[in-house]
């Protein structure tokens, strides 16, 4: 059983806070009292938002099993180890997806539904032929980094009463924040292996290198703070007392994607380093309060 919980990949639902920032962001543009906020509501959601990643994350370790196994470190997962029944592991995704989406259409609002099928359908894209994004230079990131914006929508629609879209600066700011995160992780991970390990394992590090890796980097982290700014100007000045620590935030995890042996190539193991760990935790907990509260 341990085999299958870690195909599903339950260590990392913590990206899915994306969508309890959504949620947040929705609370905040439209000043609900919190007496209103429908808390039932919003940890369904997010809920509902692991469980179909668990579902995306199956699918993306079944199709790059092949790939794995010529990593020095992923082939020791449980696909391309061989340890797993894939009859059963897709069994237990598919309960998961029509179980996932059995209780949105049921109990969340129409756009929720909505937005949690094109999450279900970007994992397709990022990993399924004949697109397969993951094998495309850049556009592996630009796909990827699109499940942020998604998901701060299924959290903006988890109320029944909202009916118009989040600012496009907020979804162009997760987006790139995503961006970011993952051209880092990307760097983190060429860095740890072999040049033709890495080609090897995955086509897109026959076009990327360290430096235009690092470049891209630099790009996602001005483009992330530029549209923070813009939305503290324009719809929450508050947020502007949250500028150094997002500042604060990019430069150390900049000093920790270069560092020896990074966490950053494997992002859930984010409890490895507690100080930056309660430091985002600390982040997440203002940017939560500036929100709500002033």
């Amino acid at each position: 059983m341990k085999y299958y919980l870690a195909v599903l990949r339950i260590d990392h639902w913590h990206k899915n806070f994306f969508t309890l920032l959504g949620s947040l962001g929705a609370i905040a543009y439209f000043h609900i009292p919190l007496t209103h906020i429908p808390v039932r509501a919003i940890l369904l959601g997010t809920l509902l938002s692991c469980l179909l990643s668990s579902v995306n994350y199956v699918i993306n370790e079944f199709l790059d099993a092949n790939f794995d196994a010529l990593h020095p470190i992923k082939r020791n997962r449980p696909i391309p180890s061989g340890k797993i029944n894939p009859e059963m592991l897709f069994f237990i995704a598919g309960l998961l997806l029509v179980g996932t989406m059995a209780i949105s259409i049921l109990w969340m609002p129409r756009m929720f539904s909505l937005f949690l099928i094109l999450f279900f359908l970007s994992g397709i894209l990022y990993n399924l032929r004949p697109i397969r994004a993951k094998d495309i230079a850049y556009l592996d990131v630009i796909v990827e980094s699109l499940n942020n914006p998604i998901r701060l929508c299924m959290g903006w629609f988890t109320f029944e009463f909202v009916s118009t879209f989040p600012p496009i600066s907020l979804i162009i700011c997760f987006w790139a924040f995503g961006a970011y995160l993952m051209t880092a992780k990307r760097y983190a991970e060429l860095a740890k292996i072999t040049k033709a390990q890495a080609e090897n394992y995955r086509p897109v590090y026959k076009t990327y290198t360290t430096t235009s890796l690092m470049i891209m980097m630099h790009i996602y982290a001005l483009m992330t703070l530029g549209t923070f700014t813009w939305i503290s100007l324009k719809h929450k000045r508050s947020f502007l007392f949250f500028l150094p620590l997002a500042v604060t935030f990019f430069i150390w995890f900049y000093k920790l994607t270069v560092a020896k042996d990074s966490f950053v190539s494997n992002p859930e193991k984010i409890y490895v380093n507690k100080p930056f760990l309660l430091f985002s935790l600390l982040c997440i907990g203002i940017l939560a309060l500036l929100g709500i509260f002033f």
